[in-house]
């Protein structure tokens, strides 16, 4: 049964509307071959289209910190480079995950009622081995000098300058090497994320907003 609902944060225009589907994600520690297959494949059907994106959050972290992904975190984390201004073609976003193996179970949006435009802040899509791929919108055009995502928890803002000009690299994932894009100044990245101690693992997986250094 879908649920949908608005949230009692604010988007650009006003209130952001969540859709979704009950899901039972799997923990990405409980089946790591799941988890980078996801984690490749859709790193690859992004790579193929006509937009920006990079590795964030949570996924980020456990790359950097652990070379490896956070045992009890429940998706994989990937923000997309965007503007209100120029926003991304999301047909072609879905049309590409779909047709790869991806079934979208949440979205959340922005809705500017006075043009019937609607902006996506989340898109997030499920394997067949209940991997959660979860796609970030970050908008550029909000606030000078950062660029902003908006959650139904909040705005969180990251410094432009850490995802201007970022390549991809190769980095050691659970002792495969992967070529990902992830943030510049990743000490200063996580950071930013996780709070000053964020080199020190947690063992439990808690409300993700609560561990969002960056969240207004």
């Amino acid at each position: 049964m879908k649920i949908n609902y608005y949230a009692n944060s604010n988007g650009k225009f006003g209130k952001l509307l969540v859709s979704g589907d009950p899901i039972e994600p799997i923990a990405l520690g409980e089946n790591l071959k799941a988890a980078t297959e996801a984690l490749v494949r859709g790193i690859i059907v992004l790579s193929d289209l006509p937009i920006k994106h990079y590795v964030s959050a949570g996924t980020a972290l456990g790359i950097v910190r652990d070379n490896g992904y956070i045992p009890h975190d429940t998706d994989l984390d990937i923000e997309i480079i965007t503007s209100y201004k120029n926003p991304v073609d999301l047909d072609m976003i879905h049309s590409a995950m779909s047709s790869n193996g991806f079934r979208l179970v949440r979205t959340v949006f922005d809705v500017d009622k006075n043009n019937k435009e609607q902006y996506p802040k989340q898109l997030a899509y499920i394997t067949s081995e209940n991997v959660v791929f979860d796609l970030w919108f970050v908008y550029t055009d909000v606030d000078e000098g950062f660029a902003v995502t908006y959650s139904e928890y909040g705005k969180m803002k990251t410094p432009i300058d850490m995802i201007t000009d970022i390549k991809s690299k190769k980095y050691i994932v659970e002792g495969e090497e992967l070529d990902l894009i992830l943030p510049n100044q990743l000490e200063d990245y996580c950071e930013m994320r996780y709070g000053s101690d964020w080199r020190i693992p947690k063992t439990y997986k808690g409300p993700w907003q609560q561990d969002a250094g960056n969240l207004e």
